[in-house]
């Protein structure tokens, strides 16, 4: 595993850490991000608050890995043809969502629902 963070924050220890593999800081550079992104060569992809940093907003556009996810930041659809799942959970969904025709759908991913709220906060 690898991650590149875009703007000013750094990650925590804990996070680069567990890390397996590199963290790669690309400040507030998309063309950088999407250099790293292009030379991995990887086989999966996933996005971290998507909705809510203009640079990981548009690379989520251009395809990087065969394979892209959308972890809940902000519980709504990207609306994004690039990202193939959005991981999410039942107690953040509405009870009836899985009665929905496809019409009526508001992912334009393909939905994946875990237990519980998806998500997980260390202890502070």
């Amino acid at each position: 595993s690898m991650a590149v963070g875009v703007g000013p924050i750094s990650p925590s220890k804990e996070f680069v850490d567990a890390l397996s593999g590199e963290y790669f800081a690309a400040g507030y550079s998309d063309s950088l991000a999407r250099r790293i992104l292009m030379s991995q060569k990887l086989d999966c992809l996933i996005f971290a608050e998507m909705q809510n940093e203009a640079i990981l907003h548009f690379l989520g556009f251009q395809r990087f890995a065969p394979v892209q996810i959308l972890v809940m930041g902000a519980p709504v659809s990207s609306g994004n043809p690039s990202i193939d799942y959005f991981i999410s959970g039942d107690r953040l969904e509405h009870p009836f969502r899985t009665h929905f025709s496809d019409k009526e759908e508001h992912y334009s991913e393909q939905v994946v629902l875990f237990e519980g709220q998806a998500i997980s906060f260390p202890a502070t």
